[in-house]
């Protein structure tokens, strides 16, 4: 169940940021949209045929992130107090660029099956994004939101 959870997290992620129209393709809704300057908007839905429970302890694992999330080479809780982490990332974004290193710091909300995380430090010059899931019978409808600023060590995704 893990893997399917962690395929379809990750696709999602993934098409929803880099080619919004495969990720309708692949059955989850996503949308990329310009903000102001490099900013960039992602919000994504996709239902999951797993419980609740499952998918929060999947996307919960941020030691294992690049076992399920494509690009990310290293991801290393470096604190944590209780629904706080602080997480170290490393992602590759494009097979031409180098790997992109930053912080984020997670709040989690498992009564509310909520995640909500901000950068505090890296490559990126800014990164917010929540997750919320609903329990949809035996199903887990998972909505995601980013707004992303790349900042000048990345070039700016169409």
């Amino acid at each position: 169940m893990k893997n399917l959870i962690s395929l379809t997290t990750g696709l999602i992620l993934t098409l929803s940021l880099l080619t919004p129209s495969a990720a309708h393709a692949a059955g989850a809704t996503a949308n990329v949209t310009a903000g102001q300057g490099e900013a960039k908007i992602v919000s994504a839905k996709v239902l999951i045929d797993a419980p609740a429970e499952a998918v929060w302890q999947s996307l919960t694992s941020y030691n294992e992130m690049k076992s399920y999330l494509p690009g990310y080479q290293e991801s290393k809780v470096i604190a944590n107090t209780g629904n706080t982490k602080t997480v170290q990332i490393g992602v590759k974004v494009h097979p031409l660029l180098p790997v992109m290193h930053y912080q984020v710091k997670i709040n989690e909300n498992k009564a509310a099956y909520q995640i909500s995380i901000n950068k505090t430090s890296g490559d990126f010059e800014s990164i917010k994004a929540s997750y919320k899931l609903q329990a949809v019978g035996n199903q887990t409808l998972v909505t995601y939101n980013m707004n992303i600023v790349l900042g000048d060590k990345i070039p700016s995704i169409g």
